[in-house]
């Protein structure tokens, strides 16, 4: 049989593991929107250095726009798998074989990355020696 001083001791515990659990999540979201606001910062500087040239405020309209879906929840922190990459691996899945296994290898980033979306696109590039019969 328990006790009362058994039973007020474990709901003691069982409050004391939730306030702990509460911290963490507030702590992670606060480290999520502490990154969202870096990040929108960087945006933002990046769009007054000079290699933007006339699309100044297009850059600025993005980086805002960007944050503000960020703060909505719809971005996927860095930590996590974004809803880009998961895409992106689903759009694998129609090729076969070592096909299918080198798309999503460069999808991950094992393959060499070269260009930006400000200079129209990324490539992902990997290659593989296929040896002769």
């Amino acid at each position: 049989m328990y006790t009362i001083n058994q039973r007020a001791f474990g709901l003691l515990r069982i409050c004391a593991i939730s306030l702990v659990g509460c911290a963490t999540v507030q702590m992670a979201n606060a480290t999520d929107s502490s990154a969202g606001r870096d990040r929108y910062r960087q945006e933002m500087a990046a769009c007054d250095s000079p290699t933007v040239g006339s699309n100044r405020a297009n850059c600025r309209r993005e980086a805002e726009n960007a944050y503000a879906e960020f703060k909505r929840g719809h971005l996927v922190n860095e930590r996590n798998m974004s809803e880009y990459q998961i895409n992106a691996l689903r759009r694998c899945a129609v090729h076969k074989g070592d096909d299918r296994q080198d798309c999503e290898a460069r999808i991950r980033g094992d393959a060499n990355i070269d260009g930006s979306v400000e200079s129209g696109g990324i490539l992902r590039e990997s290659v593989r020696i296929v040896p002769t019969k």
